[in-house]
C-alpha cells in the first residue's frame, strides 16, 4: 500500500487545472514547478545512478527526462543539468576509453565508462541536438513487473508530458510488453520528436527526443 501511495503521489502531484482554454497543455502548467530530486525518496525509487529495477525506478527515470532534457533544451548549462552522483563526459573518453575520438556529444553518467554503465545498471544521458536516456536493468524482471514497468513508461510519459502520439497504437489486447513507441513533444511553439524504446528481455529502456534550443518567443 505505501509503494503505491508513493507511486501515486509522484505521478500526480498537482492536480490538473479546471478546463478552460489555455496556452499549453494543462499537464504541462499542472507539473511546471517539478524540480530536483528530494521528493523521490531514495529507499523507495532509488537514486538516478541507480534507480530501482521496477515502475518506481521509472518515474524516477522520468523525472531525470524532466530536469535534464527539457532543461537542456531551456539553456541550462551541462553542469546545472547533472543528476546527483554524474559527471559529463566527452564521447571519447565514455565510449572508446581514449582522450582523442570524439561526436560532438556530451555524456551524463554515474561511472563515465558505457561499459559499466550497461553492466552494472547504471542510466546515461547522451546530450547534443537530442536527449537520449538509456538505461539497461541491471537483472531480468518478471512478467508483471514488467508490464508495470511498461505501464509507466508507455501511459505515464506521454500522460505527464503532453504528448500526442505519432505511431500507431497497438491492436493486441493486452498490449505487448516490448514497445517501441514515437511520440511529437510540445517545445517552444513547436512540436519534437519523441520516442520509447522498452525491450524486457534485455532489460533496455531508451527514452529519446529532439530538443529545441531555438530562442523562445
Amino acid at each position: 500500500m505505501r509503494r503505491a501511495l508513493a507511486l501515486w503521489l509522484a505521478l500526480s502531484p498537482v492536480a490538473a487545472a479546471a478546463q478552460a482554454i489555455t496556452d499549453t497543455p494543462r499537464m504541462l502548467e499542472a507539473a511546471a514547478g517539478l524540480s530536483g530530486y528530494a521528493d523521490l525518496q531514495p529507499e523507495r525509487f532509488g537514486t538516478p545512478a541507480a534507480p530501482h529495477p521496477n515502475e518506481m525506478g521509472a518515474v524516477l527515470l522520468l523525472r531525470m527526462f524532466r530536469n535534464t532534457c527539457l532543461a537542456s533544451e531551456a539553456g541550462a548549462p551541462v553542469e546545472d543539468v547533472l543528476p546527483p552522483g554524474f559527471a559529463a563526459y566527452d564521447s571519447g573518453p565514455y565510449l572508446f576509453g581514449t582522450p582523442d575520438r570524439s561526436t560532438g556529444t556530451t555524456y551524463l553518467s554515474a561511472t563515465g565508462d558505457v561499459v559499466r554503465d550497461e553492466e552494472e545498471g547504471h542510466p546515461s544521458i547522451a546530450l547534443g541536438d537530442s536527449c537520449r536516456l538509456e538505461w539497461r536493468l541491471p537483472a531480468p524482471i518478471g512478467e508483471q513487473p514488467a508490464r508495470r514497468l511498461r505501464y509507466i513508461l508507455a501511459d505515464h510519459f506521454p500522460y505527464v508530458f503532453a504528448l500526442t502520439r505519432a505511431s500507431r497504437p497497438e491492436v493486441t489486447d493486452p498490449p505487448g510488453i516490448s514497445t517501441f513507441i514515437e511520440w511529437d513533444r510540445p517545445c517552444g511553439g513547436q512540436w519534437c520528436p519523441t520516442s520509447l524504446i522498452f525491450d524486457p528481455k534485455s532489460g533496455l529502456i531508451i527514452l529519446t527526443t529532439r530538443l529545441n534550443r531555438s530562442p523562445r518567443p
